[in-house]
């Protein structure tokens, strides 16, 4: 399916959300969180406050 517009003289008869199709750019693709490091690697309490 193509977002282009087609360029006509009369706009009035487009929908109102059409006209801001062309200028909206596709939404960047969020970095991925790292994991977590596993619940058996924190022995001692003062292992959690690093995180």
């Amino acid at each position: 399916m193509s977002t282009k517009i087609p360029k006509l003289g009369n706009n009035d008869a487009m929908p109102f959300f059409t006209r801001f199709l062309v200028e909206e750019e596709p939404p960047e693709t969020p970095e991925p969180e790292p994991t977590p490091p596993p619940i058996w690697t924190f022995k001692w309490p003062s292992d959690w406050e690093d995180r």
